[in-house]
């Protein structure tokens, strides 16, 4: 099953190789079409049953080819199962291969969209990361920058307050204790200042660096995509996530 409304994979015909021992099971992913910002990797499993789906069995694990995690869309993928290897007493009358897919989304954001968090804290982050569980996350990183700076320059104002004060005291040590409270509250006011800019600027440097591997990462994605895996039947049969079964029986006499 894939874990999103908007992608499905597309099961083919398997092939049989009774010399090897193995079945090729040929699929793709139908991912969404137009211009978007998003990648997708997914994390692929196969599952069989030969009792119409009344028992489900694996995932398997003598398999290769695109599965596992890290599999990409792009060009149509292939998973190639040693059924003699996984299960000596398998007798492929029946079959139903079932592919299951954990979707993983991902942008891949470049360095230019430092200049975002240099606007506004926070802005770039999203640009170069997604977070699928608070997309709007970033959003806390202003708010704290930005209560931290209000903070510090109403306590810059507090102490500008408290040194007219000790400028206007006649007890001499009224005037003592103000310009104390005057100097901490300055000193707290340029602590907090200026830990604000030191943030702003961590999440600048931040998303200047992620951009930076992102570039590296979409390299290597796009590369993926663009890898054939060769053998395949031309017959596209639908495999529906929402019936979590897929719609082909392969019967083969082994």
């Amino acid at each position: 099953m894939v874990y999103s409304q908007n992608i499905k994979i597309e099961q083919n015909l398997g092939i049989l190789n009774k010399e090897n021992k193995t079945i090729t099971i040929p699929y793709y992913f139908d991912e969404p079409t137009g211009k978007s910002r998003f990648f997708y990797e997914y994390d692929v499993r196969l599952f069989y049953t030969q009792d119409n789906k009344a028992t489900i069995i694996g995932p398997m694990t003598k398999v290769e080819g695109d599965i596992g995690m890290g599999v990409v869309g792009g060009n149509p993928r292939r998973i190639i199962w040693s059924y003699n290897a996984e299960n000596p007493k398998f007798d492929g009358q029946n079959v139903i291969f079932k592919i299951e897919a954990d979707v993983h989304k991902m942008v891949f954001g470049g360095p230019g969209n430092a200049l975002f968090s240099l606007l506004l804290p926070g802005l770039g982050d999203h640009r170069v990361n997604y977070h699928p569980t608070w997309r709007w996350r970033w959003v806390l990183q202003p708010v704290l920058i930005g209560g931290l700076v209000g903070t510090g320059f109403a306590l810059r104002n507090q102490a500008d307050n408290l040194y007219d004060e000790y400028g206007q005291a006649r007890n001499p040590d009224e005037a003592e204790s103000l310009y104390t409270q005057a100097n901490t509250t300055l000193t707290l006011s340029s602590s907090i200042i200026i830990a604000a800019g030191v943030l702003w600027i961590a999440d600048i440097s931040y998303v200047f660096l992620r951009g930076l591997r992102n570039q590296v990462k979409k390299r290597q994605h796009i590369e993926k995509r663009s890898r054939i895996s060769p053998d395949f039947e031309t017959v596209i049969f639908d495999y529906n996530p929402n019936l979590q079964h897929g719609r082909i029986g392969l019967r083969f006499k082994f």
